[in-house]
């Protein structure tokens, strides 16, 4: 009897080591994984970056030719973006939450700046007078250059914000869970929607 009950406590502690192992890797895993997605979005490289996040995606709606200058200045926001992990915890579904602090640009500074600018643009005379007659990708294309001119500015503020990511393992691969608003969207998405809600 002895001897059963000890192979019996044997065999549920190295089931319950298989398992803290197992998710020790899965949080490995899904570390890793968003390493490797935060360089890429800080290396600038517009395909690196589209593999993990899609930009096309963000600015479809914003329709003017200098589309591509507000996309060239998000990849350089990215690339100067800072990061630090700070925890990773498996969920009950499998899936990893992962813990991280960024330091990006102050949004809501970014959009006050930003419509102080549309609000003289479109007090001016000259703005006025094109009005009457003036397109909505015209208008798209004002609106695009009066962000660019704030994002270009050098004194902007950044910020520290502390960030959960949900990682997901899509066909043995981990991936950012697409299915909630990631803090890519919360941290771009306003640009392009501060555009669009103008028109």
């Amino acid at each position: 009897m002895k001897k059963a009950f000890k192979q019996l406590i044997s065999i549920c502690l190295i089931g319950i080591l298989m398992i803290s192992v197992t998710g020790c890797g899965a949080e490995d895993g899904a570390t890793k994984a968003l390493e490797e997605m935060m360089q890429a979005l800080k290396s600038g490289d517009k395909s690196r970056v589209q593999s993990y996040y899609d930009i096309e995606a963000l600015l479809s709606k914003v329709v003017s030719d200098n589309k591509g200058e507000l996309e060239t200045e998000i990849l350089r926001i990215m690339n100067r973006m800072q990061y630090q992990i700070l925890s990773a915890e498996q969920e009950e579904d499998g899936r990893v939450k992962i813990s991280a602090e960024i330091v990006s640009l102050d949004n809501a500074e970014v959009m006050n700046r930003f419509l102080e600018k549309v609000m003289a643009m479109v007090a001016s005379n000259e703005y006025q007078m094109q009005l009457p007659n003036m397109k909505r990708e015209t208008y798209q294309g004002l609106l695009v250059q009066q962000l660019l001119d704030v994002l270009a500015a050098d004194d902007i503020p950044s910020v520290k914000e502390t960030v959960e990511i949900m990682m997901v393992k899509d066909s043995g691969i981990w991936k950012m869970d697409r299915s909630e608003e990631t803090f890519l969207d919360s941290l771009f998405g306003s640009f392009a929607n501060a555009i669009v809600s103008l028109v």
